[in-house]
């Protein structure tokens, strides 16, 4: 699926890859849906527990993590964030991935809003607001990254970590004076 997208790999490709036979393939999974929907649940799983392995670090320190997390290129390459992007997309007409992923989305900001509580700027309340802005801006900053080669890995992670940094009262925010 890297090197040819979803709709271009086919179940025999997926099997080969694997060593397997399409049909040994099958018994494992219904189809090529399954797969990808198993893969996903992998990957949320994976996301989310070195999340949670970070929980004990101060906040600023969480934040220079989250960010390395989701926009490194040791662990997203340009292919890894095609493949990320690509099963974003299935997911609106997959039910099952429609399915992961929006729990995987929920997971993500309430773990998001979680962090940012303990923040200096007090968001109390707004936290959930503030983690639902970081996360479509990390979106957008993946997309960004994917589609503008202006735009490389190390300058996203910045423009996160810094507006993550802000939200938390780390640093004041754009236009204000300390």
């Amino acid at each position: 699926m890297l090197a040819r997208g979803y709709a271009g790999t086919s179940l025999s490709d997926i099997a080969r890859a694997a060593g397997m036979t399409p049909s040994h393939l099958l018994y494992y999974f219904k189809g090529k849906d399954a797969i990808v929907n198993a893969y996903w649940e992998t990957l949320a799983e994976d996301l989310l527990t070195r999340l949670r392995a970070i929980e004990h670090e101060p906040l600023e320190r969480r934040i220079d993590l989250l960010t390395e997390v989701m926009l490194s290129s040791e662990t997203a390459s340009r292919p890894d964030l095609g493949i990320f992007l690509e099963l974003c997309g299935l997911a609106v007409h997959q039910k099952d991935l429609y399915q992961t992923k929006a729990r995987f989305d929920r997971e993500f900001k309430a773990w998001l809003a979680h962090q940012l509580e303990d923040g200096p700027r007090k968001l109390g309340p707004f936290s959930a607001m503030a983690a639902e802005s970081a996360y479509a801006l990390l979106m957008g900053l993946c997309t960004s990254a994917y589609f503008d080669e202006r735009l490389a890995f190390d300058r996203a992670r910045s423009i996160l970590r810094l507006t993550l940094r802000q939200v938390a009262g780390f640093e004041p925010l754009l236009g204000t004076v300390s």
